[in-house]
């Protein structure tokens, strides 16, 4: 005995609005599980960048593992191939990330160009000391940088092009206007590579120097006075440089 007709009539506009129901629950349903598993992975990725930054800070690429920054990221150890290929890409990353978070670079933070050149020039010795110097630690960039000089990787291209030549360009542009158009670009680049190595020496030696009683602790007062003697040391050597007095 089939349903009668007005039955059917009656009920079939029902069974289509609860199938219509249950297909908006269920892409509902599909898009919050979306929504969620993408969370949970910008998550596990975030923490993998963190947990990575600082392993490589501390030991350097060549000898960071999967499993020291799957560990302290609390992910699998699969999960560095899943969202980032491999270790190189997300060192790569991870360096790119310290660039872009590292802020008062002098190649970006520059000193007001009114002020003379030789201000300017103090301001940026001021700021590459401070970032070297100040602090309880060195940043995580300053900390990978000097991995690179170790052992460098495809990294070392990376901060090359991001700080090294900023910060190279905007030195000698500072030498240039300083000492004039005599010299040749050789010794203006000379001359800036100078002034910088005086700066790293600092940081470099510290253990050196702090065992030799010289420095001990890079306070304000210390940063200052050595800002005061690279600049006037590095001043004098631009006045051979030029065989004239730097202009103000």
């Amino acid at each position: 005995m089939g349903v009668p007709r007005k039955i059917v009539q009656i009920l079939t506009p029902r069974v289509d609005k609860a199938y219509i129901s249950i297909r908006r629950i269920n892409h509902t349903t599909e898009l919050g599980v979306q929504m969620a598993t993408a969370t949970v992975e910008s998550s596990t990725r975030q923490r993998l960048l963190q947990a990575a930054a600082e392993v490589f800070a501390e030991v350097g690429y060549r000898r960071a593992t999967f499993r020291a920054i799957c560990q302290r990221a609390g992910a699998n150890n699969a999960a560095i191939n899943y969202h980032f290929r491999d270790k190189e890409l997300l060192y790569l990353e991870v360096i790119e990330r310290a660039v872009a978070e590292e802020d008062g670079l002098p190649s970006r933070a520059e000193s007001d160009p009114a002020l003379p050149p030789v201000e300017q020039l103090r301001v940026f010795i001021r700021s590459i000391l401070t970032r070297l110097l100040a602090g309880d630690a060195p940043s995580r960039l300053v900390k990978i940088f000097s991995h690179e000089m170790i052992e460098p990787t495809a990294g070392l291209d990376v901060l090359i092009q991001k700080v090294v030549q900023p910060l190279n360009a905007r030195l000698c542009h500072l030498v240039r206007q300083i000492v004039g158009a005599g010299p040749s670009e050789r010794q203006i680049a000379d001359c800036s590579r100078s002034i910088m190595a005086q700066c790293h020496l600092f940081d470099h030696a510290r253990v050196l120097l702090a065992r030799l009683g010289e420095y001990t602790v890079y306070d304000a007062a210390t940063i200052e006075h050595l800002v005061e003697h690279i600049t006037q040391f590095s001043l004098e050597g631009i006045r051979g440089l030029g065989g004239h007095e730097p202009s103000a």
